[in-house]
Formats: structure tokens, C-alpha cells, sequence
């Protein structure tokens, strides 16, 4: 299981350095605050850092505000300040109490397809200077099968070994970590009528609410598929 440790939103302009930084706890974390304050961004942070945009939907478009992508401003009345360069940066952590530290920018020089991770082991974890960096590419063919793809890496920093599955045209794909991160956070903004989000469609994997749920309770019925 993946525990997100904290989270670093960041917005750049040319006279001001804007963001948030929070901090969470193994077990449930409650956000609470005001309408408009933010909340449903920090989740979409999440989601946007990790790659898995199209949890939400094909479009590849940044699910994340204006303040984030284009401007922004400290009060509702100050003038707008053009944003230069933005991230999200996240601490995940692993069943082994391992941790790894990712990094996605949003405008500015780096490739919004290019994911940065920090790890450093046990001996090191008291030495921030001795962390490895890597970079992985997310969204082009094979980021979940190929070495240098993000969702390969994460998948085996978590310990996940996805199964094949069959496609509606006949072929086979891995169970995407697209279609498993919706049963793990509920989008206000789609409304609570129920606790498991729409799984994408658009992946066109044959039963796929009964392989993300085999999968997600490790049910041996999945195993073989």
C-alpha cells in the first residue's frame, strides 16, 4: 500500500514564491477548510505528481487551477502575478517504511513527461546530500512495462506485481495504476453518493471493476488472470 508522507505545491513568479506544504500521518488525514481554499487541488496535486491523470479522464489536460498553470495573486484584490515556473512534490512511503520523494513541474524548463525521484537507503536516510536522484518519462508507450517508465518504478517501489489482462480488441495490457489510484480517494466534486469512484473506460480492459477490485483485496481469483 502506498502512504503518501507529505505534500509541496509551489508557484513561481518573477516577484513572489506562493505554496503550501503539508504533512500527514499513517491512517486517515482529514483536510479541512473553507469552499474554494483549496482542498480539491491538493488532491488533484496527488494525482498530477504521480502521473495518473487519466484516473479522471483520456484527456491528458493538467487537472490542476489557473493558479498552478497561468496566474495567480495573494488576495482576491491584488493584481495577478503571471506564474514562471511550478511543481508538485510529494514523500511516498512503502510497506518496507521506505521512502521515496517525487517531483513533477508544471510550468518551467522541465519536461511536465519527466517525473524526478529521490531515494536514499537505510545507512543514508540521515544524509539528504547522498540521495540518488532519477528521472522516468510518464504517458508515452511503456512508462508502466519498461525500466525507465515512472508507473514500472512505482509499481515495484510499492511491491505490486500487475497482472495481464484482456482488452475488448483481443490483446493484453497490464492492470494500469490508472485504473486501481480511483478506489483510493473520494472526489468531492463527483459527489458521495458512492465511496468507489467511475473507473476509467477508455482502456478498454474487459471486466474491469471485477479485476481492480481482485486486485485491490488480493483475491486469488485475480491472480491467474
Amino acid at each position: 500500500m502506498i502512504q503518501v508522507c507529505s505534500l509541496k505545491l509551489r508557484s513561481i513568479t518573477a516577484k513572489t514564491v506562493y505554496g503550501v506544504d503539508l504533512d500527514f500521518t499513517p491512517g486517515l488525514n482529514i483536510v479541512q477548510a473553507d469552499n474554494t481554499s483549496g482542498k480539491s487541488t491538493c488532491l488533484q496535486a496527488i494525482i498530477y505528481v504521480l502521473g495518473l491523470e487519466r484516473s479522471l479522464s483520456a484527456n491528458l489536460s493538467v487537472p490542476l487551477p489557473f493558479a498552478m498553470r497561468e496566474r495567480i495573486h495573494a488576495t482576491k484584490d491584488a493584481p495577478y502575478e503571471e506564474v514562471l515556473q511550478s511543481y508538485v512534490e510529494i514523500e511516498v512511503g512503502n510497506h518496507n517504511d521506505q521512502k521515496l520523494r517525487i517531483r513533477r513541474s508544471i510550468v518551467g524548463d522541465a519536461d511536465p513527461k519527466l517525473i524526478s525521484t529521490w531515494s536514499n537507503s537505510e545507512a543514508e536516510k540521515n544524509s539528504p546530500a547522498k540521495e540518488r536522484q532519477r528521472d522516468f518519462f510518464v504517458h508515452d508507450p511503456g512508462s508502466a512495462t519498461r525500466e525507465s517508465g515512472f508507473h514500472h518504478y512505482l509499481a515495484d517501489f510499492l511491491g505490486w506485481e500487475l497482472p495481464n489482462v484482456p482488452r475488448f480488441d483481443g490483446t493484453e495490457c497490464p492492470l494500469y495504476l490508472e485504473t486501481l489510484f480511483p478506489m483510493f480517494f473520494v472526489e468531492q466534486k463527483r459527489g458521495w453518493s458512492t465511496v468507489q469512484g467511475p473507473l476509467p473506460t477508455h482502456f478498454r480492459i474487459q471486466d474491469i471493476n471485477r479485476r481492480v477490485l481482485e486486485f485491490v483485496l488480493n483475491l486469488d481469483a485475480g491472480k491467474g488472470a
